[in-house]
């Protein structure tokens, strides 16, 4: 006799509660199984590595998410498939690479007009005291203005 999908979220519900995850982590791994498995519009023990594979398709192409969120998704899906349902199907699905960005920041005369700004406001020379550590503000350059 197959479990439902409600007694199959009940038990992905509990693994997750048992090892510690978190109200929000549990929350997320629910939906993502949920829309998972109503896209694929299959019981869990027949779902196959191409099903899984065209639903992260949908979710780039279709829904435009990001690979932040597919990953997420994806850790869902594995974790359920692997944990609740015993069926390893995630041989040759990759995490979609997560694109790498630099950090804002902000030039000396950025930071100089920023604390110039603030010198009117009672307190400040403390808090800006408190949060320089060593009595020194180091600057880095941008590569922008190393190259000058």
């Amino acid at each position: 006799m197959s479990a439902t999908l409600t007694d199959l979220f009940n038990s992905l519900e509990t693994e997750l509660k048992i090892r510690g995850f978190s109200k929000m982590t549990i929350s997320t791994y629910l939906f993502h199984n949920k829309k998972a498995l109503a896209y694929i519009k299959k019981a869990p023990e027949t779902v196959v590595s191409s099903d899984i594979k065209s639903y992260l398709a949908y979710l780039i192409s279709d829904k435009k998410l990001s690979p932040a969120t597919i990953s997420i998704a994806l850790s869902s899906l594995r974790f359920f498939f692997k944990k609740v349902v015993n069926k390893n199907i995630f041989d040759g699905i990759e995490t979609p690479k997560t694109p790498k960005k630099l950090p804002t920041v902000l030039s000396k005369e950025e930071v100089k007009e920023t604390l110039m700004d603030l010198s009117g406001i009672e307190g400040i020379d403390e808090f800006l005291k408190s949060i320089i550590k060593n009595d020194r503000v180091v600057f880095f350059n941008s590569p922008k203005e190393s190259q000058d």
